[in-house]
């Protein structure tokens, strides 16, 4: 059964991450004027990869801000119903969201990281 919920558990991860990589490339493709704006202007990757990153690493804690209550909540319940139950520890949300914000900032700075490094000129040479 352990086996079968880690595999559940990555599956899941993977759907995840993909869909946060869509949703980056799609920010990425709408703002690439933008990047190349900068990138003219005299800013570097790393500047690029923090305005990305940081956007997304904001939405990240908002979510974790509104569901951990929630699903403290919903697991107590769920706990309560059973004679034996094992304590629920505000650490393991702390561990989830760290988890979250490395997974997201990796897949964030893979996707940003080829359109900063491109030419400014291929991206602002159609206006």
């Amino acid at each position: 059964m352990a086996e079968l919920v880690t595999m559940l558990s990555l599956v899941v991860l993977i759907i995840a991450l993909t869909g946060l990589l869509g949703v980056v490339i799609f920010e990425i493709e709408r703002r690439r004027k933008e990047i190349g704006i900068r990138k003219v202007n005299g800013a570097t990757v790393k500047e690029i990869l923090m305005l990305f990153n940081q956007k997304f690493a904001i939405l990240i804690v908002i979510s974790f801000v509104i569901a951990s209550p929630i699903a403290y909540y919903i697991i107590t319940n769920y706990f309560a119903n059973f004679a034996y139950h094992c304590p629920v520890y505000w650490w393991i949300f702390a561990i989830v969201c760290a988890f979250t914000l490395i997974a997201t900032a990796l897949t964030v700075s893979a996707a940003t990281f080829k359109a900063a490094n491109g030419n400014p000129v291929n991206t602002l040479k159609t206006e």
